[in-house]
């Protein structure tokens, strides 16, 4: 009997951790996936600012060649 319930403890703990391994993977997966998309929101509001800026000074100033 002892040895059947120390299998069913070895089990529990053993479930348990794989699904603190499984949260702790999606958790790191989710903040990979903000970081990217954060930096990708950054770098498409510097390019277009540049893209927009560019624009204006031809438009103001003329083209400077």
């Amino acid at each position: 009997m002892r040895m059947h319930y120390q299998m069913r403890k070895n089990v529990f703990r053993d479930r348990l951790a794989q699904a603190n391994r499984t949260q702790r993977l999606d958790l790191a997966v989710k903040h990979v996936k903000t970081i990217l998309l954060v930096t990708y929101l950054i770098y498409s509001v510097i390019t277009d600012t540049i893209i927009i800026g560019g624009g204006a000074y031809v438009w103001i100033n003329g083209w400077p060649f």
